[in-house]
This record gives C-alpha cells, structure tokens and sequence, in this order.
C-alpha cells in the first residue's frame, strides 16, 4: 500500500510502519531543516479520537524562527500532470504547556492555502486540512509553508502527500482546491481517506471545496 505516498510523522525519532494503516512514515529529515520536535503534554492521548489519525499526532515540529518555514515534497511522477491530495494534521496538545495554540497560515508554494487557529480546549483537538492540486511534471518539488502571523509559534503533527487517480477529477483544474471538512465516515473508499469515530447519534457532515485563482 502506499504506492507515490509520501507521509511525514513531524517530530518523530525514527521512520516507522504503521501498523494500523500499512503505511511508512519518515521523520522530517530530509523534508525541512528548520524547527524543533517535540511532544504532546504527557496527559494528551488523541489514540481514541481517529481511526487512521494515531501515533502520527502524538509528536510535533515547531518553528519559534523565521517567518516561513516550508517542506519540500518530492513526489515521483510519472505523468505529464497529475493530480495530488496533500494533508496536514495538526494536534496542539499543550506541548509547550502555555495551554494556548497558535494562529498561523498555511501556503502551498507562495500561495494562501488556510489559517490554522484553535485552541487547546477546543471540542475536537485534532485539526484536518486538505488540498487537491494539480502538479505539471517539469515542477519537480511542491512547497508546504507553514507562515507565523504574529500570533504564536507555528507547527505541524504530521504532512502527506498522495497521488490521485486523474480520472476522479477528470474536469479541468483550477491550480488548487481546498478542501475542508468536520467529519467523514467510512463506508470502505481505497483512496486513504481520514475516518473518525463518532456515534451515529450525532452523524453529521461537511464538505467543501474552494477553487483558488491565482493571479
């Protein structure tokens, strides 16, 4: 499984399997210079909060320096365009214990992709942002920026990139679409979607994609 997969546990030690998706995931090494690791407060367990979001939560790389720190993604390709989902996880877990997460922006190369703000006594402690973009084969890496506001220190649990099958989003692209969502479910999809538990009592859902025109 996993195949043109690239999956960042951000803070960890050592490159791993997961055991409970299949998948290897790496340390930053290799992805970014800048930043500190560290890890949630001792008293955090997100374990019981998402099927497929597990030990990738549990550490983090934080950016107290610079006013962009970016990862460098890249992806083998063998198409002339194709088409990728990227995902960023975010799980503040007091781990500085100053029990107040930061405001900070993401970019996709120099592009605005989403504010990232929520605090450590939100309902729902782990944060999903995910974008679609579509990738020409002579650009060889993708940026993942993480952009400080002024507003607290910026940082990341864990970064992904996947490659989609092109045929999934067969009409013409803009660059990227945001894609932004409270809770999907699992009904059995093979494209390595995020699940989260939740009891059917209080089913609900949001989805929603945005086209971002660059100028």
């Amino acid at each position: 499984m996993g195949k043109g997969f690239i999956s960042i546990d951000c803070g960890a030690s050592t490159d791993y399997m997961d055991e409970a998706t299949g998948i290897w995931y790496q340390t930053d090494k290799g992805f970014i210079e800048s930043g500190t690791n560290h890890r949630l407060a001792p008293y955090i367990d997100f374990y019981s909060q998402a099927s497929t979001i597990n030990r990738q939560v549990m550490t983090l790389r934080s950016f107290a320096e610079g006013e962009r720190n970016c990862y460098t993604l890249k992806p083998k390709q063998e198409k002339q365009k194709q088409k990728y989902m990227i995902r960023a996880i975010f799980a503040y877990g007091n781990y500085d214990l100053k029990y107040q997460a930061a405001v900070f922006d993401l970019h996709l190369g120099v592009n605005y992709w989403t504010t990232f703000r929520k605090s450590n006594t939100a309902a729902s402690p782990i944060s999903v942002f995910e974008i679609i973009m579509e990738k020409d084969k002579s650009t060889e890496t993708v940026q993942v920026c993480l952009v400080y506001t002024g507003q607290g220190t910026p940082f990341i649990n864990s970064l992904e990139l996947r490659p989609l099958n092109n045929s999934l989003y067969a009409a013409p692209l803009p660059l990227i679409i945001d894609c932004i969502y409270s809770v999907r479910y699992n009904f059995g999809s093979g494209f390595h979607r995020t699940w989260t538990r939740y009891s059917l009592l209080i089913l609900h859902s949001l989805i929603l994609c945005l086209p971002h025109f660059l100028s």
